[in-house]
Formats: structure tokens, sequence, C-alpha cells
């Protein structure tokens, strides 16, 4: 069983530096415990589990307002060097993504969570705007709510789909 990491208080900066691993080509100071699913740091800290850069920040530059976000300058979500952290708000955050080219939107069958091909939503679609069958009778047919049937038909999935 994995060792859990608790902080307190007292230990601060010198438990970050005992936990990464510097990368002498970036600068970066990269995580050396556990990491989530994503590739971010994560560590107990006042019994609560938070992100490594984020604890980083907090020790290293001080505090984070709430609602903030801490983000990474450069681009290394393992990484905790807090001269490469800075705030933001989640619009920044999104809109630092968008400007580095980090964002990638998945339309249709290419989406992690589509349950549909291309095909089966533009089957779907053309169901729908005939009027002929109800969206639950149209979503039992391909294995789908109701609720997804709808959003198909006005465009808020499958978006990319042609309308007739």
């Amino acid at each position: 069983m994995a060792k859990k990491n608790v902080w307190k208080y007292t230990d601060n900066k010198d438990r970050i530096l005992l936990n990464i691993k510097i990368d002498q080509k970036t600068s970066c100071w990269e995580w050396s415990l556990h990491r989530d699913r994503y590739g971010y740091g994560q560590a107990t800290f006042n019994e609560r589990t938070m992100t490594a850069h984020r604890m980083s920040y907090l020790f290293f530059n001080g505090e984070i307002q709430d609602g903030l976000c801490v983000c990474h300058s450069c681009d290394n979500r393992g990484c905790v060097n807090p001269t490469h952290l800075f705030l933001g708000t989640p619009a920044d955050n999104n809109a630092d993504m968008k400007a580095k080219g980090r964002y990638v939107h998945h339309r249709g069958e290419r989406s992690p969570g589509a349950r549909l091909t291309d095909a089966e939503a533009a089957e779907i679609l053309s169901l729908a705007q005939k009027g002929e069958m109800t969206q639950k009778e149209i979503g039992k047919i391909y294995g789908v709510g109701h609720t997804t049937v709808s959003a198909i038909f006005v465009g808020d999935n499958w978006g990319h789909l042609e309308r007739g």
C-alpha cells in the first residue's frame, strides 16, 4: 500500500524540495510522488488532497484567491517550480491553452465520450426531423436517452452535422 503524504505547515517548502527531480533542460521541478490520471502531482495537505503545483504556489509564492487557477507557463502538468507558475482565472487558463495550441476539440465520433458514430447521429437527426417517432422511441433504437436525441436535434450535440 502506498504511503499517504500528509503535510503540515512546518514542512512546506522542504517537503516540496524533497519530492522533486529537476529537469536540467527545462528547469521544471518534476513531481516524483503520486500523479492523477491527467499527470498532475497530488499530495495531502491539511487532510485535503490537492494538486502539487497548487501547493507549491501556495508555499513559495503566497496565497491563492478563491476562484483562481494556478497555471503553468511551461505547460508541464508535473512541474511544481514556483517560477513556472502563475495565477489566472479559468478563462485566462483556457485562453492560454488555446493560444499555445493545446486545445483539441474532438467532434462527433472522434470525441472520447462518443457512444454513436457520425452516421448513427445523422440517422437520429433525420428521424427526429421527420417527426414520425418520438425522441424516446428513436433513443431506444440507438441505445441512447431521449435527451441525447433532443441534443442532436437542436444542435447542442453533433452540431457539425448538416441540417436540412
